[in-house]
């Protein structure tokens, strides 16, 4: 958790000003949701981002299984 919010203020709140606290909530929410979330690495999913997950899952579901991929996606 320390990590999270020592990269929530690296990257997003010494970045700028908010005028509200609505606008900081939103602004917030969109950090996770959108960039947090979805780019940082999982250590369950072999320590790659959901979003390269998603794409090496889906070259798999197409037969592509030549790639340098995570040892739990070889044969």
């Amino acid at each position: 958790m320390h990590n999270f919010f020592k990269s929530l203020k690296k990257e997003l709140v010494r970045k700028q000003i908010f005028l509200t606290r609505e606008v900081a909530a939103s602004k917030i929410f969109e950090y996770i949701e959108m960039f947090y979330n979805s780019k940082r690495r999982h250590s369950y999913l072999g320590h790659i981002s959901p979003n390269e997950f998603e794409n090496m899952s889906l070259l798999l579901s197409f037969g592509v299984r030549n790639l340098c991929l995570p040892l739990f996606f070889k044969k």
